[in-house]
């Protein structure tokens, strides 16, 4: 973790948002009257921590950005890990024990802790032996059979190298009398370390209050030598942005926008016949030292839900978020990461990260973790018109309706078009480039108008005039027989929406451009031409 650049600059690197960040530090400590301010060792000869707290300082501010800080928020820049923490006083034990017979062989670290009460921050040893506000280390798990059935275990360790459990299955506890001499042999061979005992899960789950569990990603795996022993996890991590009015859609209680929120799917193979571990967690973006000429920006509520949906099912749509119950929400809060952490059958799921109430603008980490083999994407959609409304009416309208339809639908440009609009009409058919089109081209273009002017009424409310919501965009493609991929919806919706209002006009300019586009095998065209009024 720490490396010499020169004689008197250390480097260390703590995880921010994804990504290590390096800070560098000299070895100047602050002193008041030759005896170290703040952290420092018994051993008057050992600064490691010391330095490590002035870096983390840095990368935070000033010292004082360090008082009264978070453990999880410290475990994760620390690890680059997904930090979850649990309180065991009201937990259900089924729930616990599953958690730590996955997250024991894995590569996971495992802390547990005694917490008093809020205005009690001593550290006290208490009659079993066990001391307060202090973190043990859960290193292993074991069933034995003894007189009085099968009992779990649960090993910990306490990095003092004192401070032992004295209760039942400790060291020289009478329980140990009930068991082979095998498994004897074999629980004090796993016990390597000074400091180390056994207890029974029940009495790990009466006595201790919070377990904090720190799951290692695979890349991190293979750099620590340490956790080599572990299984690592399958690991999959997206960098995405919630933005306003295309799909910062909220949380469930906003039917009618929630599922335009960003959509994972996760696949776990129903030939499987094993449930899968699965580990859920969005960060959202969040600094450590804003600029100065910056206010630090605020925190969102933030949270996820899960939906189980039918395998031929792609995306969770607003009928369906009506219709159907989440497998599970996490509780919205004003917290960097949030982390759940489920166990799931064979089959497909969706998971929607969200904001509480909807068009907060920010970007977010998503991070999901599995045991077993299972598939992730982001759901998505191509770029395509898959509804070809020009050869549907040339092919089936005869010449007299043909010229008839150019006076009946006249009736929809009732409004003036404005001149950006009638240019963007001519494009579709100007095949020559000239400016001009034929007149056989005129009913054509009023048909194609008129269906796209019936699709978009479906989604205007009574007395809002020719206005809708920029999230029905991707709804309105389809109605309208298109689709278009996130990134070039999110172009769209920069490009032709209104303080999140969709005007009919700007809609049709919408579908012009992607019919323009969509013949192109790239989309680096349709993105061109669609952020060419957006800017970066």
């Amino acid at each position: 973790m720490i490396s010499r650049v020169r004689s008197i600059i250390i480097r260390f690197r703590f995880w921010h948002f994804g990504e290590w960040r390096d800070v560098f530090v000299d070895d100047r400590l602050p002193t008041y009257k030759g005896r170290l301010i703040y952290l420092h060792s018994t051993n008057p000869t050992e600064f490691w921590a010391a330095l490590l707290e002035k870096a983390y300082a840095k990368l935070y501010g000033c010292y004082e950005s360090l008082q009264g800080g978070c453990t999880t928020r410290a475990l994760q820049d620390l690890t680059g890990g997904i930090v979850q923490s649990f309180g065991l006083s009201n937990q259900d034990r089924y729930l616990t024990f599953q958690v730590l017979n996955s997250a024991v062989p894995r590569s996971s670290l495992l802390i547990s802790s005694i917490n008093q009460e809020k205005d009690n921050k001593r550290q006290l040893r208490l009659r079993n032996g066990l001391i307060t506000q202090h973190a043990y280390s859960v290193t292993g798990l074991a069933r034995v059979r003894g007189p009085l059935g099968e009992t779990p275990l649960v090993r910990l360790r306490n990095p003092w190298g004192r401070g032992e459990w004295t209760g039942p299955w400790s060291e020289r506890s009478w329980e140990w009398d009930g068991l082979s001499e095998r498994d004897k042999e074999l629980l004090s061979v796993r016990v390597r370390n000074d400091g180390e005992f056994w207890m029974s899960f029940e009495d790990f789950a009466r006595h201790f209050t919070h377990l904090d569990l720190v799951h290692v990603g695979p890349d991190d795996w293979m750099v620590e030598p340490a956790l080599h022993s572990k299984q690592p996890w399958r690991a999959v991590l997206a960098r995405r942005r919630w933005r306003s009015g295309y799909n910062a859609g909220g949380g469930p209680g906003y039917t009618e926008t929630t599922a335009t929120n960003p959509q994972f799917h996760i696949q776990i193979p129903r030939a499987s016949s094993n449930k899968c571990h699965v580990v859920v967690s969005v960060t959202q973006y969040y600094e450590t030292h804003p600029v100065e000429t910056k206010k630090k920006k605020a925190l969102y509520a933030i949270g996820f839900a899960v939906y189980e949906i039918p395998h031929s099912m792609a995306r969770v749509t607003p009928h369906f978020v009506i219709d159907q119950k989440p497998l599970d929400v996490t509780n919205h809060s004003v917290a960097r990461e949030v982390v759940t952490f489920f166990t799931l059958p064979p089959g497909d799921y969706i998971v929607l990260p969200q904001t509480n109430v909807p068009n907060c603008d920010g970007k977010f980490l998503l991070r999901i973790l599995t045991d077993e083999q299972s598939n992730i994407w982001e759901v998505n959609e191509d770029n395509m018109v898959f509804r070809n409304i020009t050869s549907e009416f040339l092919e089936e309208a005869p010449l007299l309706v043909i010229i008839y339809s150019i006076y009946l639908y006249l009736g929809y440009l009732s409004d003036k078009p404005s001149l950006e609009l009638c240019k963007s009409l001519i494009m579709l058919r100007d095949y020559n480039i000239s400016g001009r089109i034929n007149l056989m081209d005129i009913p054509v273009l009023m048909h194609m108008l008129h269906f796209w002017r019936i699709a978009f009424q479906k989604f205007v409310r009574v007395g809002h005039g020719t206005k809708t919501s920029s999230y029905n965009l991707r709804a309105l493609l389809w109605e309208a027989g298109s689709t278009a991929s996130n990134k070039v919806l999110e172009c769209l919706v920069l490009r032709f929406s209104k303080s999140k209002i969709l005007t009919s006009e700007c809609f049709v300019m919408a579908m012009v451009r992607l019919h323009l586009a969509h013949d192109d095998p790239n989309d680096h065209l349709l993105l061109t031409i669609l952020m060419a009024a957006v800017g970066p």
